[in-house]
Formats: structure tokens, C-alpha cells, sequence
């Protein structure tokens, strides 16, 4: 719902970032930048449960605070 905290990942295209403890089981919602699809992982390394989003102002309950690491790529 794009409120409360705002992360700004910001990395090299393809590679796997883990979230800081700071908002690791804490991301509701995300927007990937113009261009851009990004997926997050209920786990850390990229695996678990995964979602995928350009622009996403809700993610769905099974990832919604659940999510461990990002990664996105040119769509």
C-alpha cells in the first residue's frame, strides 16, 4: 500500500540482494523501477515462496511481511 517504511534497493540488475534485518519479514508493498521486474523471496539467497511485481501496491498475504530478499531484472 506503498505506507510506512520505504526501502530503496539499489544493486546490479539480475543478482540477489538479502533485505537488512532492518525490514527482512517487514515489505508489504513495491514498486520496481521503470523498465524493471523485481521478485521477492520469503527467504534469504533468493528461495522460499517468491512473488514477482512491476508495481504492486498490496503483495498477497502468503509473501505480505514474509519477504527475505530481492532481486530484479530488465522486463
Amino acid at each position: 500500500n506503498f505506507h510506512g517504511s520505504k526501502y530503496t534497493g539499489s544493486g546490479n540488475a539480475g543478482t540477489c540482494y538479502n533485505l537488512p534485518s532492518s525490514y527482512n519479514d517487514r515489505l508489504s508493498s513495491g514498486k520496481a523501477k521503470s523498465g524493471y521486474k523485481c521478485t521477492v523471496w520469503s527467504n534469504a539467497s533468493c528461495s522460499g515462496n517468491k512473488y514477482e511485481f512491476s508495481n504492486s501496491p498490496s503483495f498477497p498475504s502468503y509473501i505480505n511481511d514474509h519477504a527475505s530478499s530481492w532481486k530484479c531484472v530488465r522486463s
